[in-house]
C-alpha cells in the first residue's frame, strides 16, 4: 500500500505537469476508488506502520495540500461515525 501511496502521488504531480496539455488522461473514479481503499487499508494496520505506508503522502503535502489532505480526512472519517 506505501506502492499506492507513491502511485497516487505520481499521478497528482503528472497532472500539475501536463496542466494545458491535451496528453493521455487517467481515470478519476479510479483514483478515488485507489484512495478509498488505501484509506480503509490504513484503519486496518498496526499504527507503527502507517507513518511507513503514507510517508509518500505526507512528504508530497507541499506540493498537493488538498489532494493529500482529503485522504487524510478520509482516514479520519470512521472514527466520527463510531458509537
Amino acid at each position: 500500500f506505501q506502492r499506492l501511496a507513491k502511485v497516487l502521488t505520481q499521478w497528482w504531480d503528472s497532472d500539475d505537469e501536463r496542466r494545458g496539455e491535451h496528453g493521455q488522461k487517467r481515470s478519476y473514479d479510479v483514483e478515488g476508488s485507489l484512495s478509498i481503499l488505501l484509506e480503509e487499508f490504513i484503519l486496518k494496520v498496526a499504527p507503527e506502520q502507517v507513518a511507513a505506508i503514507l510517508e509518500p503522502l505526507l512528504a508530497r503535502m507541499d506540493r498537493h495540500p488538498r489532494k493529500v489532505s482529503s485522504v487524510l480526512q478520509g482516514i479520519n472519517r470512521p472514527m466520527f461515525f463510531k458509537n
